[in-house]
Formats: structure tokens, C-alpha cells, sequence
């Protein structure tokens, strides 16, 4: 027999992590992309 609740747990966990490192991955490139216009500017 399946343990349900241990399975969505683990499912839930799973998709939770894939979502957040998929957040950090967006933002860290938001945050370079401010980084580098800033260095450009400051360049120019």
C-alpha cells in the first residue's frame, strides 16, 4: 500500500524546490542585468 500523504509531501517538496531554485535563477539574472547597466554608465 502507498502512503498518500508521505507521497504528496514528497511530490509537493519536489516541486517546491524545482519552482525556487527556478526564482533565484530569474532574479540572480535580473540582478546582473542591473549590475551591468550600472557598470556601463559608469564606463560611458
Amino acid at each position: 500500500m502507498i502512503d498518500w500523504g508521505l507521497a504528496v509531501k514528497i511530490c509537493f517538496f519536489g516541486l517546491s524546490a524545482v519552482f525556487g531554485s527556478l526564482a533565484l535563477l530569474i532574479g540572480a539574472i535580473y540582478a546582473f542585468e542591473k549590475i551591468l547597466k550600472i557598470l556601463e554608465k559608469r564606463l560611458n
